[in-house]
């Protein structure tokens, strides 16, 4: 059930407001409060905010369960993207990969130990991203945000689109990184289209996720 906040004497959309600014306090405050922070300020606010929600408007914000085709087109996404920032990887100088395979110097070698350390570190790269970033920022910019503009008739073409500006605007340390900036709104517009078109944030975490693993072993030119 919604909580009701007897206590503070405020209407439960009133409370929804009040969180989510603290929501968007704490994302565009994450270079200041730091990581620790910022998740757990996250979780906890998002857990206050998910009670509000009475089980028959959890559609609105993007918190539906899925069902299994929708699972099978947001991890086809999801590899798409793995393969994308993999072949970026592989196919521009600078990736950490590249620095390993410089410092081993033995291509035999490398080519043994690629396929087997590689997928283990991408696995605990997809771990962490999950936890730490994709699913806190989806549930601020796919989940609360889009569900709020919903409730304020905003239709769900223009609420994709100010989710990725505010999302991109939300990296504004990759100022000085065009290449990487660039790819942060890209990457907002398909967190929101997996979100819009399958109603789960889970399934965008993943994609969210995925993404950002394999961009941990990428430096792009810029």
């Amino acid at each position: 059930m919604p909580i009701s906040f007897p206590f503070m004497r405020m209407k439960p959309n009133t409370v929804r407001i009040l969180l989510l600014v603290g929501l968007i306090f704490v994302r565009f405050g994450y270079e200041i409060i730091g990581q620790p922070a910022f998740v757990i300020s996250t979780y906890l606010l998002s857990y206050l905010f998910f009670r509000t929600i009475p089980k028959t408007d959890r559609h609105l914000y993007n918190l539906s369960r899925p069902n299994k085709k929708l699972v099978l087109i947001a991890c086809l996404v999801a590899l798409f993207g793995l393969a994308m920032n993999i072949a970026i990887e592989l196919l521009f100088m600078g990736g950490k990969w590249n620095h390993q395979f410089t410092e081993i110097g033995n291509p035999m070698i490398f080519a043994v130990l690629f396929p087997i350390v590689f997928p283990l570190e991408l696995a605990g790269s997809f771990i962490v991203q999950f936890a730490l970033n994709a699913l806190p920022e989806e549930l601020l910019f796919r989940g609360f945000l889009w569900g709020g503009m919903r409730q304020c008739k905003f239709s769900d073409f223009s609420i994709l689109c100010i989710q990725a500006i505010l999302f991109w605007a939300g990296h504004y340390w990759y100022y000085d990184a065009p290449m990487l900036w660039i790819r942060v709104i890209i990457a907002g517009l398909i967190f929101g289209i997996v979100a819009w078109k399958t109603r789960s944030l889970f399934l965008s975490a993943i994609v969210h996720a995925c993404m950002n693993s394999t961009s941990l072993f990428s430096i792009l030119p810029y």
